[in-house]
Protein backbone atom coordinates (compact mmCIF):
# COMPACT_ATOMS: atom_id res chain seq x y z
CA UNK A 1 0.00 0.00 0.00
CA UNK A 2 2.64 2.27 0.53
CA UNK A 3 4.46 1.98 -2.63
CA UNK A 4 1.98 2.29 -4.32
CA UNK A 5 0.64 5.59 -2.51
CA UNK A 6 4.07 6.62 -3.25
CA UNK A 7 3.61 6.12 -6.89
CA UNK A 8 0.80 8.28 -6.80
CA UNK A 9 2.18 11.18 -5.59
CA UNK A 10 2.29 13.39 -8.27
CA UNK A 11 -1.20 12.47 -9.12
CA UNK A 12 -4.75 14.36 -8.31
CA UNK A 13 -8.34 13.67 -9.23
CA UNK A 14 -10.38 16.64 -10.10
CA UNK A 15 -14.41 15.67 -9.32
CA UNK A 16 -17.08 17.50 -11.56
CA UNK A 17 -14.49 18.46 -14.30
CA UNK A 18 -15.59 16.94 -18.03
CA UNK A 19 -13.34 16.51 -21.14
CA UNK A 20 -15.54 17.49 -23.99
CA UNK A 21 -15.43 14.72 -26.73
CA UNK A 22 -12.79 15.62 -29.16
CA UNK A 23 -10.79 18.00 -26.47
CA UNK A 24 -7.17 17.83 -25.59
CA UNK A 25 -7.18 16.59 -21.41
CA UNK A 26 -4.44 18.44 -20.74
CA UNK A 27 -5.48 21.85 -22.15
CA UNK A 28 -9.28 21.82 -20.36
CA UNK A 29 -7.52 20.87 -17.05
CA UNK A 30 -5.33 23.65 -17.08
CA UNK A 31 -7.65 26.27 -18.27
CA UNK A 32 -10.00 25.15 -15.85
CA UNK A 33 -6.60 25.52 -12.90
CA UNK A 34 -6.09 28.64 -13.86
CA UNK A 35 -10.13 29.65 -14.22
CA UNK A 36 -10.73 28.33 -10.50
CA UNK A 37 -8.12 28.40 -8.70
CA UNK A 38 -6.80 31.64 -6.47
CA UNK A 39 -3.92 31.71 -3.81
CA UNK A 40 -4.10 33.19 -0.36
CA UNK A 41 -3.44 36.33 -1.64
CA UNK A 42 -5.96 35.91 -4.24
CA UNK A 43 -4.31 35.51 -7.18
CA UNK A 44 -5.05 32.79 -9.74
CA UNK A 45 -2.66 29.73 -10.01
CA UNK A 46 -1.16 29.21 -13.17
CA UNK A 47 -0.26 26.35 -15.04
CA UNK A 48 0.23 25.24 -18.68
CA UNK A 49 -0.34 22.00 -20.80
CA UNK A 50 3.43 21.47 -20.06
CA UNK A 51 3.29 21.04 -16.40
CA UNK A 52 1.01 18.16 -16.73
CA UNK A 53 2.57 14.36 -17.56
CA UNK A 54 -0.79 13.31 -18.27
CA UNK A 55 -3.95 13.88 -17.84
CA UNK A 56 -7.53 11.18 -18.07
CA UNK A 57 -10.82 11.27 -17.68
CA UNK A 58 -11.65 7.99 -15.34
CA UNK A 59 -15.21 6.50 -15.93
CA UNK A 60 -17.58 8.72 -14.02
CA UNK A 61 -18.98 7.80 -10.17
CA UNK A 62 -22.44 6.37 -10.35
CA UNK A 63 -23.59 8.30 -6.88
CA UNK A 64 -27.31 6.85 -5.95
CA UNK A 65 -29.58 10.26 -5.76
CA UNK A 66 -31.07 10.81 -2.24
CA UNK A 67 -34.68 9.29 -1.74
CA UNK A 68 -38.08 11.35 -1.59
CA UNK A 69 -40.36 10.32 0.57
CA UNK A 70 -42.51 7.52 -0.56
CA UNK A 71 -39.72 6.59 -3.23
CA UNK A 72 -38.33 3.14 -2.67
CA UNK A 73 -34.72 3.20 -2.72
CA UNK A 74 -34.05 0.21 -4.87
CA UNK A 75 -35.37 2.46 -7.42
CA UNK A 76 -33.31 5.59 -7.48
CA UNK A 77 -32.06 6.87 -10.59
CA UNK A 78 -27.94 7.18 -10.35
CA UNK A 79 -26.38 10.01 -10.94
CA UNK A 80 -23.21 10.27 -12.50
CA UNK A 81 -20.04 12.21 -11.69
CA UNK A 82 -17.36 12.97 -14.49
CA UNK A 83 -13.39 12.85 -12.97
CA UNK A 84 -9.96 12.98 -14.65
CA UNK A 85 -7.14 12.15 -13.30
CA UNK A 86 -4.11 14.43 -13.42
CA UNK A 87 -0.50 13.21 -13.40
CA UNK A 88 2.34 16.26 -12.95
CA UNK A 89 5.62 16.67 -13.81
CA UNK A 90 6.71 18.43 -10.90
CA UNK A 91 5.24 18.06 -7.80
CA UNK A 92 5.44 21.44 -5.99
CA UNK A 93 2.90 22.64 -9.07
CA UNK A 94 0.92 19.42 -8.01
CA UNK A 95 1.39 20.52 -3.92
CA UNK A 96 0.39 24.51 -4.95
CA UNK A 97 -3.15 23.14 -6.76
CA UNK A 98 -4.00 21.12 -3.94
CA UNK A 99 -3.09 23.90 -1.48
CA UNK A 100 -5.52 26.44 -3.58
CA UNK A 101 -8.01 23.93 -3.72
CA UNK A 102 -10.05 25.78 -1.32
CA UNK A 103 -11.35 28.30 -3.61
CA UNK A 104 -13.38 25.16 -4.90
CA UNK A 105 -16.21 25.33 -1.86
CA UNK A 106 -19.25 25.99 -2.90
CA UNK A 107 -18.33 24.58 -6.42
CA UNK A 108 -19.60 21.30 -7.99
CA UNK A 109 -15.88 20.75 -8.23
CA UNK A 110 -13.62 18.91 -5.69
CA UNK A 111 -9.91 18.49 -6.39
CA UNK A 112 -8.25 15.62 -4.21
CA UNK A 113 -5.36 13.22 -3.81
CA UNK A 114 -5.31 10.68 -6.16
CA UNK A 115 -5.36 7.74 -3.11
CA UNK A 116 -4.93 4.28 -2.70
CA UNK A 117 -8.34 2.00 -2.09
CA UNK A 118 -7.58 1.23 1.42
CA UNK A 119 -6.23 4.91 2.12
CA UNK A 120 -9.23 6.02 0.58
CA UNK A 121 -11.75 3.98 2.93
CA UNK A 122 -9.37 5.04 6.21
CA UNK A 123 -10.44 8.71 4.61
CA UNK A 124 -14.01 7.94 4.54
CA UNK A 125 -14.51 5.77 7.40
CA UNK A 126 -12.64 8.66 9.67
CA UNK A 127 -14.62 11.51 7.99
CA UNK A 128 -18.29 9.66 8.85
CA UNK A 129 -16.88 9.17 12.30
CA UNK A 130 -18.90 11.03 14.69
CA UNK A 131 -15.91 11.33 17.49
CA UNK A 132 -13.55 13.36 14.61
CA UNK A 133 -13.40 16.90 13.96
CA UNK A 134 -12.30 16.41 10.81
CA UNK A 135 -10.01 14.48 8.35
CA UNK A 136 -7.61 14.38 5.64
CA UNK A 137 -4.92 13.42 3.40
CA UNK A 138 -1.89 15.19 2.67
CA UNK A 139 1.37 13.12 0.70
CA UNK A 140 -0.68 10.32 0.69
CA UNK A 141 -0.54 10.51 4.23
CA UNK A 142 -4.37 10.13 6.53
CA UNK A 143 -4.60 12.57 9.32
CA UNK A 144 -7.39 13.60 11.69
CA UNK A 145 -8.66 15.50 14.37
CA UNK A 146 -10.36 14.21 16.91
CA UNK A 147 -12.63 16.45 18.87
CA UNK A 148 -11.67 17.86 21.56
CA UNK A 149 -8.22 16.98 21.09
CA UNK A 150 -5.68 20.48 20.28
CA UNK A 151 -3.11 18.07 17.64
CA UNK A 152 -4.15 16.08 14.72
CA UNK A 153 -3.42 12.28 15.03
CA UNK A 154 -1.68 10.18 11.53
CA UNK A 155 -3.97 7.14 11.06
CA UNK A 156 -2.55 4.47 8.40
CA UNK A 157 -4.90 1.28 7.43
CA UNK A 158 -3.67 -0.76 10.39
CA UNK A 159 -5.14 1.56 12.81
CA UNK A 160 -9.04 0.87 13.68
CA UNK A 161 -10.77 4.74 13.50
Amino acid sequence: NQLEQYSRRSNIRIRGLEIPEGGSSKRVVAAFINEHLKGRDGNPVEVTENDFDAAHPLPPLKLKTKPTQGTPTNSLPERKIPMVIVKFHKRDTRDTVIKCRRSLKGTRFTIQEDLTRPNADLLNRLSNDPAIKNAWSWEGKIFALVKGAKKPQRYDIDTNP
